[in-house]
């Protein structure tokens, strides 16, 4: 969950300062929300 709470500044204070970088890290974190949403409308569905 906390890897769901990411940000661009957050990833900034971690010391990620190259924005390529962050970006593919928060694409990442964007997939993984989506996969959770799904298995979270998949539980309800069932």
């Amino acid at each position: 969950r906390a890897l769901l709470r990411l940000t661009d500044s957050l990833l900034k204070r971690m010391g990620i300062y190259q924005e390529k970088l962050r970006r593919l890290i928060l694409v990442e974190v964007l997939e993984l929300r989506l996969q959770q949403e799904l298995h979270q409308l998949l539980h309800i569905t069932d």
